[in-house]
């Protein structure tokens, strides 16, 4: 279904950066539409029921639906070219919706933690019929199949954004898993553990949305580059043996796409201005080329003895 979506809404004949935009049109058009959907059906189901925690569950759903159209929002204003107040682009407004998905699912565990208090201190008898089973199974499903779908698109595009709502969609999972197992076992038992099983749930949801957070913020934060990163350019600056040696080498991401570097390098003193030039201006188009780089090099001579 899923690869399926992709050849009849993703033009592959397009540039890199449009395809980029269509992959995220699609996660998030996807997501509005299932999570939408779950939540209509829970929340009329957990009313008649009479559950607190498939109500909360439905309204986990509306929640995502924003948070899907939080990231339309975000892929396109990361497309904006560069301007005058901001010469690198917009790429990193991605990173900020992936923020706010994070700062979201923090907020959910918060309120389930808060509804799991109350149903372990009040708890209310919940009329549970076949209809609330199909209904809780047929959102985990739905639930594991948009995890697998996002994460596929986040991972083809390098998306913080994607990959941030691929593990919503699975934390949604536990969540709905949590509250079929308690039914289960209060239709067994006749004991009701909704709300213990709720508050476990809902402390694994707080722990990921805080190391989401953390993901998400690092990079506005200005974090070192992957060390693999560091390693092809060194590879690629070291590759001409007029080289002699670099040192300085800076590296700014804004976004996944937008790449801008800065390092020096050491040639022979006794070299040209011209071939020095020259040879600069080469690696520059080749890491531009090869890794996506808007690489500035400094020249330094060296004088050999």
């Amino acid at each position: 279904m899923g690869n399926l979506l992709k050849r009849i809404f993703i033009n592959q004949n397009e540039s890199s950066q449009k395809i980029r935009l269509q992959y995220g049109y699609l996660g998030a058009a996807v997501g509005i539409v299932a999570n939408i959907i779950l939540f209509v059906v829970k929340f009329i189901i957990g009313t008649i029921a009479g559950s607190i925690a498939i109500t909360a569950d439905a309204i986990n759903n509306l929640t995502d639906a924003a948070s899907s159209i939080i990231t339309i929002i975000g892929f396109k204003l990361s497309q904006k070219p560069a301007d005058k107040q901001h010469p690198y682009g917009h790429a990193r407004i991605e990173n900020i919706a992936g923020l706010i998905i994070a700062i979201l699912i923090v907020m959910i565990g918060a309120q389930l933690i808060k509804d799991s208090l109350t149903d372990i201190f009040s708890p209310n008898p919940v009329v549970i019929t076949v209809f609330v089973y199909i209904t809780l199974i047929f959102s985990i499903l739905i639930k594991l199949w948009l995890y697998k779908f996002n994460l596929s698109l986040a991972t083809q595009i390098n998306s913080p954004t994607l990959k941030a709502t691929a593990k919503d969609s699975l934390n949604d999972v536990l969540v709905t898993g949590g509250i079929l197992i308690s039914l289960i076992i209060t239709t067994v038992t006749g004991i009701s553990l909704d709300g213990y099983i709720g508050m476990i749930v809902a402390v694994v949801i707080i722990i990921t949305g805080l190391n989401l957070i953390k993901e998400t913020s690092s990079p506005l934060l200005g974090e070192s580059p992957p060390e693999e990163l560091i390693q092809q350019i060194e590879a690629m600056i070291l590759a001409h043996k007029q080289i002699l040696g670099y040192h300085e080498l800076m590296v700014h991401t804004y976004g996944q796409t937008h790449i801008f570097a800065s390092v020096h390098v050491e040639l022979d003193a006794s070299m040209t201005i011209v071939e020095g030039h020259n040879l600069i201006d080469a690696i520059e188009k080749e890491l531009l080329a090869e890794l996506g780089i808007n690489m500035v090099i400094h020249l330094d001579p060296i004088i050999l003895i």
